[in-house]
């Protein structure tokens, strides 16, 4: 089993893009949550100021 993680000596690398990766798509993800978010935050302060 732990052959199969450290796939020779290439393990070390294909984890570790495999990590960044999956930590990118995640980020991709977010953005246009936490854009939305903003949007949102600052579209309701303009009404509270009108």
């Amino acid at each position: 089993m732990l052959e199969a993680f450290a796939m020779g000596d290439h393990g070390v690398y294909v984890w570790s893009v495999y990590i960044v990766s999956i930590g990118f798509l995640i980020g991709l993800g977010m953005y246009p949550l936490m854009s939305l978010r903003h949007l949102k935050r600052k579209n309701s302060n303009r009404e509270e100021i009108e």
